[in-house]
């Protein structure tokens, strides 16, 4: 007989870590919300927010119609939203890729549970049959007994048959998912937010003559050409060197002075000791005071890029 506990560890552990995940997330998620507290009896017009995980940021910071459905505080309060949203509104809100991977998910588990249900409801019991009635399996062990490993003769034509079922099966649900994304495509591209987006009405062109690489040339390309859709900005890509990577560097260092200058200024008060930082790595290096050192080392990176373009 077969219970939770004769299973091997490994998999009683996954079993028992996934089950702590799910109640704990139903424990915690209506419990770590930013909630006001009772104002002070001196300020009576002050809300206080209690210091707690915000678990739900896009309720309040969401942009325009797309705040997400109200999920309720009880234990399961989160499985009828899950339940009765339905795409045409996450497409709405959550936009055409997220849509796509949680249709491939949807898709994913009613496959397999349908190959599931067809062969643990036929192979399994053929399975057993022959290795207790017909072969007479001397193994004791159960699993073994579910499975193809004895089974010989015509039986095995059971077993080629769910071969082409199975086959069959995904065929049709990636048939049937694949319509649905065609529709769903059409119905994003009819949509005013994909029709008023930049992305939507932007075009890249490659290959312009020597001549036209301006912004008025490549204007005056498309009025030559009597575009029926009139350009509403034209602009030339640039090859920039390494600016990125200064751009990073640069914030990089702005965040580091912004730091040491907190830590420094802490309460409007000037610290006692200037910060430091050790240049040069491990124990060895050089000690420098650290605004001093922040303030000076994010200003070359863009004089030393600026100076390169006068160059040239």
């Amino acid at each position: 007989m077969l219970s939770v506990f004769s299973l091997p560890p490994p998999r009683l552990f996954t079993l028992l870590s996934q089950l702590v995940t799910v109640l704990a997330f139903n424990f915690l998620r209506p419990n770590n919300k930013v909630s006001l507290a009772p104002a002070p009896s001196y300020r009576p017009q002050l809300n206080i927010p209690h210091p707690k995980i915000v678990y739900e940021p896009k309720v309040k910071y969401h942009v325009g119609n797309k705040r997400p459905p109200k999920i309720s505080d009880s234990l399961f309060g989160w499985l009828p939203p899950l339940i009765h949203t339905k795409e045409p509104e996450l497409l709405e809100k959550i936009g055409p890729d997220a849509v796509t991977y949680l249709r491939f998910l949807r898709m994913i588990r009613w496959m397999f549970t349908a190959i599931s249900v067809l062969c643990c409801g036929i192979l399994i019991p053929i399975n057993i049959y022959y290795n207790t009635k017909v072969s007479k399996s001397p193994s004791q062990n159960v699993l073994l007994l579910l499975t193809i490993r004895d089974v010989r003769g015509v039986w095995l034509w059971a077993h080629v048959a769910m071969t082409y079922i199975v086959t069959f099966v995904v065929f049709a649900f990636i048939y049937v998912h694949w319509k649905a994304m065609v529709h769903m495509r059409g119905v994003w591209f009819r949509s005013s937010e994909y029709i008023n987006s930049f992305y939507a009405r932007t075009l890249m062109i490659q290959g312009v003559p020597k001549k036209f690489q301006s912004d008025e040339g490549i204007r005056a390309i498309f009025q030559s050409t009597q575009v029926p859709y009139p350009t509403t900005s034209v602009h030339v890509g640039r090859r920039v060197g390494n600016l990125p990577e200064l751009i990073e560097k640069h914030n990089d260092t702005v965040r580091e002075l912004e730091h040491v200058l907190v830590a420094y200024l802490k309460d409007g008060k000037v610290g006692k000791k200037r910060p430091t930082v050790r240049i040069g790595g491990g124990c060895g290096g050089d000690k420098l005071d650290a605004i001093d050192y922040y303030t000076y080392a994010s200003i070359p990176h863009f004089y030393s890029y600026h100076l390169s373009l006068l160059n040239n």
